[in-house]
């Protein structure tokens, strides 16, 4: 178990070094529960897959009930990945409909690297035409972290 705290915040995570682990789920590497300091609400989770020696895929889900909370978590979870697991490039796909997490990457200072038109179905109607969705994709180098 991994346990990190920031000034309103408790992290705790798990992390799967081995690859038999992994087969679960063969997009963590490491996952992260985010809960509020003082009332023990759950705002959501951080993960991450390792994807070479020195890259990591991130993603979250956020509790909807907390929108503005998540920046102080998202950038201790960057900090970690950069300076204790010592990746040199992280990056993440981002939904053009999520207006928050635009912001979120964008006040982090991620940078946006691509813009996929029509990239994928998230999910199909009941006439199973795919509704496809525009997604971003922000990254950031370990020299860019501040």
């Amino acid at each position: 178990m991994i346990h990190i705290e920031t000034k309103n915040f408790v992290m705790t995570g798990v992390e799967y070094p081995d690859r038999s682990f992994r087969e679960i789920s063969v997009y963590l590497t490491v996952k992260f529960f985010i809960y509020k300091k003082m009332s023990r609400e759950i705002l959501g989770e951080l993960f991450a897959h390792q994807e070479d020696a020195d890259t990591w895929h991130i993603g979250y889900v956020w509790n909807e009930n907390t929108p503005h909370e998540h920046e102080e978590a998202f950038r201790k979870f960057c900090s970690f990945l950069f300076e204790e697991k010592n990746a040199r490039r992280i990056y993440t796909f981002i939904s053009e409909k999520d207006i928050y997490s635009l912001e979120l990457c964008q006040n982090i200072k991620m940078r946006q690297e691509g813009h996929f038109i029509e990239f994928t179905p998230l999910e199909e109607n009941t006439e199973y035409v795919p509704d496809y969705d525009n997604i971003y994709l922000y990254a950031m180098l370990q020299r860019e972290w501040q």
